[in-house]
């Protein structure tokens, strides 16, 4: 990999891995970086709320009058602390990763799938853009980037590796067409992530129409699928009366995970499906999986993995969340989502990743990458 060290430019020298990605990856890189609700008429809330990245309209199901759910609030110190960033950076001025090698956080809440692909949500004309205020600006989160990197002493030729995690949101239809699913629905929401990810790989290595090849020293990328969101609320198949398939609860995120498989299927050998679209490598950049983040609740898989959504069946008690319910300090005010990660299960995400890129040899619970730790790792 280029190091950076004959930049053309003023920009530090580095290789960049750059996450992009919704709010769940923003928490677990970054410990949440955003603040959310920018204007006022949610609840009575009048402006933004520090430390609160990625709140949902989702309800949580505890709340009272019927309350939409709030994020757990930054009160608690944990939360940055279990997040990548800081095991790969910490203290200031020191890393446990490779010379020049930098993580950088591009993800930020609300970007769900369709918001990456050039082709999707942020191409409509009559959406504008958070980072340019503009219309019909398809790359708008990665202008963005652009405008992050510049403004930290970095530029877009340094990203030479690219991790993508995110998911559609309010899922409607599931791949078991046995399931009820919803009224019009034709295509299973695992085909539509699909196809946005197709799209996002062939931008990421051509560009899109009018727009130009966003990181054109770019030789990796690794896809992810989310978390178990079995804790989140699935009005589908209860008898609440809230929106179908509320954010991204099961069977969706579980599902989503036949997406990523289909790509890059597709990828080796060769052949588009209905869905992919061409991701050969005159198409798009080389890309495989990242770290590998779901298991069913708190059923434990081989490695041992397994969430807490607060059972109190002996492995989970009943104060064991690794997802968000609400405000540690003051549950009447604060309800959480039970889909974003709380510290706990930001802690599970993070140590994943961090064993993904800087592994220990000798550890039988190594997850580090064969295409990653020649660079990554520091030696």
């Amino acid at each position: 990999m280029y190091n950076g060290s004959q930049c053309d430019d003023s920009s530090t020298p580095a290789i960049i891995l750059l996450f992009i990605g919704f709010s769940n990856l923003d928490i677990e890189i970054g410990g949440g970086s955003y603040d959310i609700w920018e204007t006022s008429g949610i609840i009575g809330v009048s402006g933004p709320l520090a430390g609160q990245p990625c709140a949902t309209n989702c309800p949580n199901p505890d709340a009272a009058n019927d309350q939409r759910a709030w994020n757990q609030p930054a009160l608690d110190p944990n939360q940055q602390e279990m997040s990548l960033l800081r095991l790969a950076y910490p203290t200031v001025g020191s890393t446990t990763l490779a010379p020049g090698v930098v993580l950088f956080n591009g993800a930020l809440g609300d970007q769900t799938l369709p918001k990456w692909d050039p082709a999707g949500f942020w191409s409509s004309q009559n959406n504008k853009c958070p980072a340019t205020k503009q219309t019909g600006d398809g790359d708008c989160n990665y202008d963005r980037i652009a405008q992050q990197l510049q403004l930290n002493g970095f530029s877009a030729l340094q990203v030479q590796a690219v991790f993508l995690k995110s998911a559609n949101a309010n899922p409607l239809y599931c791949l078991n067409t046995s399931l009820p699913c919803a009224a019009g629905s034709n295509q299973p929401d695992a085909y539509a992530a699909e196809t946005s990810m197709g799209n996002i790989m062939r931008f990421l290595q051509k560009g899109y129409s009018t727009y130009p090849v966003p990181y054109p020293n770019l030789k990796q990328v690794f896809i992810t699928s989310r978390t178990y969101g079995g804790y989140g609320v699935n009005a589908r198949f209860t008898s609440q009366t809230y929106s179908p398939g509320c954010l991204n609860p099961e069977p969706f995120a579980y599902e989503e995970s036949f997406a990523v498989q289909r790509l890059i299927v597709a990828q080796i050998t060769g052949t588009p499906d209905q869905y992919s679209g061409a991701v050969d490598y005159s198409n798009a950049p080389w890309f495989d999986w990242a770290p590998y983040l779901w298991a069913s609740g708190d059923t434990p898989r081989s490695d041992g993995l397994f969430w807490c959504g607060g059972q109190g069946d002996g492995r989970c008690s009943n104060t064991d969340f690794d997802v968000r319910e609400g405000d540690l300090a003051d549950e009447t005010d604060y309800w959480g989502d039970y889909t974003h990660p709380s510290y706990t299960g930001l802690n599970k995400v993070s140590n994943l990743l961090y064993q993904w890129l800087n592994g220990n040899l000798n550890s039988a619970q190594s997850f580090m990458s064969n295409w990653v730790t020649p660079w990554a790792k520091a030696h």
